[in-house]
This record gives structure tokens, sequence and C-alpha cells, in this order.
């Protein structure tokens, strides 16, 4: 399965592209061309969205001054939460090289494509949904980047950790490249952040039974990204606290924009809803 990586370069420029053809598309009087255009404006904004995320992240990649001594940190709150160790959950699949090998799999490719396919999805099937959910995926994910502006070192760079997607040559960051990855970010969790989006929006908007799979979708993940020595806990429960607060946030805007419209005078002309 070939993983969705784009540079900032490459983010702009397909922005670009689909900012093109929704302006293109807009005289075309048919109703394939409306659909078309609408769609590369909503991924117009999606594409910069990511764009705006590549370069800001990218200035907090250098940063690690006091890295370790957070992560050291975070080990301390789990222990006097007693919350069960990464390294007890580690240690549960060490002993089987082809499930690690999977999870390593799973870290790599689900992220960003899982999140990609879901948009898609909610765009052709629950388009009503398509600029809520999109607002709450930037508002989470900006919000994330703000806490990991302050360096925190993976589990797997401590002593008694194991790098499993280093010794099977999986690794995430070599995929990527030291230019586009944040190793010294594990605080929060992108990736527990936009699975439990998924499931979140996925349980909500559509009764299917294959609704499920975004369930394991989330539970799955949060697993790897522990099991893999990726992530600490505490980066998974501080992601979907950041969540709670972006669907508060979201939600609070449209029941202010709701009072707005019912208060209206009668005839009065209402602007269009801010999408993004």
């Amino acid at each position: 399965m070939p993983q969705l990586r784009p540079s900032f370069q490459l983010s702009v420029t397909i922005a670009a592209l689909l900012a093109v053809i929704a302006v293109a598309s807009r005289p075309v009087p048919n109703r394939w061309a409306k659909y078309t255009g609408s769609f590369a404006q909503e991924f117009t904004i999606v594409m910069l969205l990511l764009a705006l995320w590549q370069k800001i992240g990218g200035y907090a990649h250098t940063h690690v001054a006091g890295a370790f001594a957070h992560a050291r940190g975070v080990m301390r709150v789990e222990h006097d939460l007693h919350i069960p160790s990464e390294q007890w959950v580690q240690h549960l699949f060490l002993p089987y090289p082809d499930v690690v090998r999977s999870m390593n799999v799973y870290y790599l490719f689900f992220h960003l494509n899982g999140m990609a396919a879901f948009l898609i999805w909610v765009w052709v099937r629950h388009h009503d949904w398509f600029a809520r959910i999109r607002n709450v995926v930037a508002l989470t994910t900006f919000f994330c980047f703000l806490i990991q502006i302050i360096p925190v070192a993976p589990p797997r760079m401590l002593p008694g950790f194991v790098d499993t997607a280093q010794i099977y040559h999986q690794s995430v960051y070599d995929a990527l490249g030291s230019a586009n990855a944040n190793e010294l970010a594990a605080m929060p969790s992108v990736h527990a952040a936009w699975s439990l989006i998924i499931a979140f929006y996925a349980m909500r908007i559509t009764t299917s039974r294959w609704r499920f799979i975004t369930l394991f979708h989330w539970l799955f993940t949060w697993l790897v990204i522990v099991a893999t020595a990726n992530h600490w806990w505490l980066d998974c429960f501080v992601a979907a606290g950041l969540l709670g607060i972006s669907v508060a946030i979201e939600g609070a805007f449209e029941t202010a924009l709701a009072r707005r419209r019912a208060t209206a005078p009668a005839g009065s002309a209402e602007p269009e809803p801010v999408t993004a």
C-alpha cells in the first residue's frame, strides 16, 4: 500500500491545481462540473491546512532541549496515575516478530491514508458533515502542534524500550525523511487524535455495520503506537482531551451561528456560513 506523504511543496501544488479546477468549474452549467468544483474547493482547503501543518512543523523539528527530561516526567505522571507501563505492553508482543512487523506497517501506512480515505468518504456520502469534521480535524491538529513545540522524546529513545521499526527496517522516519518528521513530537499523538476522530464521527453519522471498522482502527492504532514504543499512553489521553475541546469549539460556533440566523430580521440577507 503506498503511503501518502506529500511534502510542503507538493501539498501547495495540489492545492493550487484543485483551486484552478474549482474556479474553472463554476461557469459550466453541468451537474458533474458543479460536483467536481465543490470537491475541488473543499479539498483545496484540506491541502492548504496540510501544507501549513508541514511548514510550521518544520520549525519545531530542531527543538531538542529537555526532550528526554520531559519524557521521564511523562513516565512519572503515568506511574503516579497507575497506568500500565508501555514497556509491559511492548513485551507482550516482542516474542512474535510477524505481529510486530504488522504493527509497524499499520503505524506507517494507516495514519494519513486512513484520514484521507475517511474525509473523501464523508464528502461523498455525508456531505453535510464535511465542513464540521474538517474543522475539528484542523483544530485538533493545531492544538496538538502547539503542545508539540515542547519536545518530548518517545519511549523508543529511552533505555529499556525497543525501537521495533528500526530493528525490522520499517521506520516511518526513514521513510519520511528527517525534513518531514519530527521525532521529538511524541506529546500528544496525532495518530491517536486522528484515529479517534474517525471513530467518533463514523459512529455518529452512519448506522452501517461497517462503521465498527473505525472502532477497530481507533483501538488498534492506540495499541500499535504504544506497543511499537512510538508514543506514551499519556500522549493518547491528551490527544483525546484536545479532540473534546475542538468538538466543543465547533459546536459553540454552530450554536452561535444558528442563534444569529434565528434572531435575524425577516427578509434580511444572511451571510454565508464560514466553513473553514
